[in-house]
């Protein structure tokens, strides 16, 4: 994985106001998680800030095999 793609789908789902402080959630619970049509309407949680989460915090390489 590359920090550059990670960024540019943070930007992505900060553009769509997806980052948010809900889980997404087939059955969600109050306060805790939100269903897709949560997000759509706008009422998954808190948006949480692009600012504030760094791309490369969200994956790692080092299980894969040296080349």
């Amino acid at each position: 994985m590359e920090a550059n793609r990670w960024d540019r789908f943070l930007d992505w789902l900060d553009d769509k106001g997806l980052l948010t402080s809900a889980m997404p959630s087939r059955t969600p619970v109050e306060g805790i998680s939100a269903s897709l049509d949560d997000l759509r309407r706008g009422n998954a949680g808190e948006r949480i800030p692009r600012s504030s989460i760094n791309a490369a915090d969200l994956f790692t390489n080092d299980f894969l095999p040296e080349s």
